[in-house]
């Protein structure tokens, strides 16, 4: 393989890891939710299937979710046992 040619297959790979990267690193921003059958949902997706620009923690069971705004998101089969249970600022037990 001559020089030019070894040089376009640098580039090539180069451009392919480099979006490979933008789009994975724009992914792991998004928060999942654990559902009620045990399989996470990931990531949190609207009511017209986008994903959700909740970029918070993770929703479980137990999670505080005091002050998050899930305004929109489609929590369909969600496990928020005893979510927000937490004692909020400011609010006694």
């Amino acid at each position: 393989m001559n020089a030019k040619l070894v040089s376009n297959v640098v580039r090539c790979l180069c451009s392919v890891v480099f979006l490979v990267t933008c789009s994975t690193s724009a992914r792991t921003e998004a928060a999942s939710y654990l559902a009620t059958n045990g399989f996470i949902t990931d990531p949190i997706l609207d009511t017209s299937g986008s994903t959700h620009p909740y970029s918070g923690n993770n929703l479980e069971p137990n999670a505080n979710l005091y002050g998050v705004n899930l305004t929109g998101a489609n929590l369909t089969g969600a496990n928020l046992t005893d979510a927000d249970r937490l004692q909020q600022p400011g609010h006694p037990l």
